[in-house]
């Protein structure tokens, strides 16, 4: 239980060093237009927790003992996921793990597969088959195996996931919090086959966590009431909109205009203008006096 409950903790902290978090309400705004080697400080990060495959003579010790206790040769897939042909099995492989390998319950093994995640240094190891998504060995809630994949961003951060009915966020800072390794949020009514999400400058701060489909749009894991994802586009940082609204953070702004909004630093770090007046988008989004 600690070991699960650790790499929970882990998996929030990393994320949220991931997307470089920044408060809505600070006075910052999440408004640098550079953010960091995600890629580069992961692997520190990784690195620096101690995280390393086991030996070879360990390996064998526990593939051995995991062979008597269940009578079948078995045989690694990457080190964490193991099969003999007719069952699953999964193993930690650092910071003080108990080296015997445990059972994947309701796994098939014929269609068993290891999702590959950039960096051999992931933490959190993700496999499917045909019915189910499984995350460090144990099913992941809701999730169907079929068409599965993750969408992550450029640096190869997982911020979405999809099957073929549902898409999901795996971790919504947003939201307080929600979600975890084992429970991804599904989010409401988005289609699978149309679901996307903005790659823009400020691509890692949460506050620009914008989405859409070709009905809805999303700020995190939430549905914008009223927009349209056809027509829904991301503007910059905190700012999206569509044919007839603009919205801060997921909210409708009052009186401006789509058409002609856009990023105006000219004014403030954190105002915007459109072609009647100039919005200070900090706590809300208003008109500046």
């Amino acid at each position: 239980m600690k070991k699960r409950t650790f790499a929970a903790l882990f998996f929030a902290a990393l994320f949220l060093a991931a997307c470089d978090w920044k408060n809505p309400f600070s006075s910052e705004e999440a408004t640098s237009p550079e953010s960091p080697n995600l890629s580069q400080s992961s692997a520190e990060e990784a690195d620096a927790s101690g995280l390393e495959k086991r030996t070879e003579e360990e390996e064998e010790r526990m593939v051995a003992a995991a062979e008597g206790k269940f009578g079948a040769e078995i045989r690694s897939l990457d080190g964490f996921y193991y099969t003999d042909g007719k069952q699953v099995y999964f193993a930690y492989s650092s910071m003080g793990a108990d080296d015997e390998l445990r059972l994947v319950d309701g796994a098939d093994a014929g269609t068993f597969e290891v999702i590959e995640m950039d960096g051999d240094d992931s933490w959190i190891r993700f496999g499917k088959d045909a019915n189910y998504v499984y995350s460090d060995g144990e099913r992941i809630e809701g999730v169907s195996g079929e068409d599965f994949e993750f969408l992550a961003d450029p640096n190869g951060t997982p911020l979405y996931a999809k099957d073929a009915n549902s898409v999901y966020m795996l971790y919504d800072d947003l939201m307080g919090g929600a979600g975890s390794l084992t429970h991804f949020i599904e989010l409401e009514e988005a289609d699978p086959a149309t679901f996307e999400f903005f790659d823009h400058e400020n691509r890692n701060s949460v506050n620009a966590r914008y989405a859409h489909d070709d009905k809805q749009a999303y700020f995190g894991s939430k549905l914008i009431a009223g927009a349209d994802g056809e027509t829904f586009e991301h503007v910059q940082y905190s700012v999206a909109k569509d044919g007839e609204n603009v919205y801060f953070l997921g909210e409708k702004v009052e009186g401006a205009d789509p058409d002609s909004i856009e990023y105006a630093p000219g004014s403030c770090d954190t105002c915007y203008k459109d072609k009647n007046a100039v919005f200070e988008c900090f706590n809300t989004c208003k008109i500046r006096e």
